[in-house]
C-alpha cells in the first residue's frame, strides 16, 4: 500500500511512532490493513487483559472510515487458563518454604491493584499473620493503618528500619512487583541469590530458582489464599516514623520537609489526599 505522508503527522516514517510505543507497552499495533485489523485488535486486547498493562493502537487517518473486510465478531481474548498441575505444584512448594520459615514477610506491588486482588491480599496477610510492606507503585494496595503493615520498601528510598526488616526475612513472598533497582529488590539482592523469595507477577511465578510460566498471576494469588498454610506468631515490627513536633517560624525558608510537617499538622482520617510520586520521594 502506498501511503502519502502528511507534514507534521510523523517523526521519521510511518512506523516510527508505533516502534516507540512497542518499547513501553505490552502490545503496539497499526491498523493499516482492513483484512487483519480485527485479529490484531483481538490480540492487543488479549494482551491488555492478560498482563493489565497499556497497549497502543494506531489508526492511519486516511483509513478511519474504511470498513472491515468481514462483519465484526465478539471480542475473542483467547486467554489460556493456568496449568492445574503446575499451580498445585507451586502452592506445595510455597507451603514447604513457609513450613521451615521463622521470619516470613510479604512485599506487595502494583499488579495487586491492577488485577483487583486487594481483598485476597488482606485475607492472605491475616491468615498467615505475617508483616507486609508495599513497593512505591504498590502503595495503598493494603491500608496503611493495618496492624501488619510496615511501610514502603524500596532499594533507594525505603526507611532503613523497613529495608532491614524485609531484607532479613527468611521467606519473602513478592506479589505483583516487577523488580528494579529504584523501588524494589535488585538482581544482586541476597534474598534472590540465596533462594529466599517467592516472586509472582503477570509474567511468571518463580519460587527460589524454580520458574513456572504456565500459571496466571491471579490464580496463584487466589490459590495462596485458600491453601492450608500455617499461621505465624506475632513479632515486633519497625516503629512508626515519629511526627516532627513544633511550629515552623514564619520567616523560615520554604522546604519540602517544612511542607510535609505542615501537612502532618492539618491532615486527619477524614482527609482525602491524591499525590504523585515525584517531589515527595526525597
Amino acid at each position: 500500500m502506498n501511503r502519502i505522508p502528511t507534514i507534521g503527522s510523523m517523526v521519521r516514517d510511518f512506523s516510527t511512532q508505533r516502534e516507540v510505543f512497542e518499547k513501553i507497552t505490552v502490545a503496539a499495533i497499526s491498523l493499516d490493513d482492513p483484512s487483519t485489523a480485527e485479529r490484531e485488535m483481538d490480540q492487543a486486547f488479549a494482551a491488555l487483559m492478560r498482563y493489565r498493562r497499556p497497549i497502543y493502537i494506531e489508526i492511519p487517518r486516511d483509513l478511519v472510515k474504511t470498513p472491515l473486510a468481514n462483519p465484526l465478531r465478539p471480542l475473542c481474548l483467547d486467554d489460556e487458563p493456568s496449568d492445574t498441575a503446575a499451580l498445585d505444584e507451586s502452592i506445595a512448594e510455597v507451603r514447604a518454604m513457609l513450613a521451615s520459615a521463622k521470619r516470613p514477610a510479604i512485599l506487595a506491588g502494583a499488579e495487586i491493584g491492577r488485577f483487583g486482588l486487594q481483598d485476597d491480599l488482606i485475607r492472605l496477610v491475616e491468615r498467615l499473620n505475617v508483616p507486609i510492606a508495599s513497593t512505591l507503585l504498590g502503595k495503598s494496595v493494603i491500608r496503611e493503618d493495618h496492624p501488619l503493615y510496615v511501610g514502603v520498601y524500596g532499594g533507594l528510598i525505603a526507611r532503613d528500619e523497613v529495608q532491614h526488616f524485609i531484607n532479613e526475612s527468611d521467606c519473602l513472598l513478592i506479589l505483583g512487583s516487577i523488580l528494579s533497582d529504584v523501588e524494589d529488590l535488585n538482581a544482586d539482592s541476597p534474598l534472590l541469590s540465596e533462594g529466599r523469595t517467592i516472586h509472582a507477577t503477570a509474567d511468571r511465578v518463580a519460587i527460589k530458582h524454580h520458574r513456572y510460566d504456565a500459571i496466571r498471576f491471579q490464580d496463584f494469588v487466589k490459590g495462596l489464599v485458600t491453601a492450608p498454610f500455617p499461621s505465624f506468631p506475632s513479632r515486633p515490627l519497625p516503629s512508626l516514623l515519629p511526627m516532627a513536633q513544633g511550629t515552623i517560624a514564619p520567616d523560615a525558608p520554604v522546604t519540602l520537609n517544612g511542607l510535609f510537617r505542615h501537612l502532618d499538622s492539618v491532615l486527619d482520617e477524614c482527609t482525602l489526599v491524591i499525590a504523585d510520586v515525584g517531589e515527595s520521594l526525597p
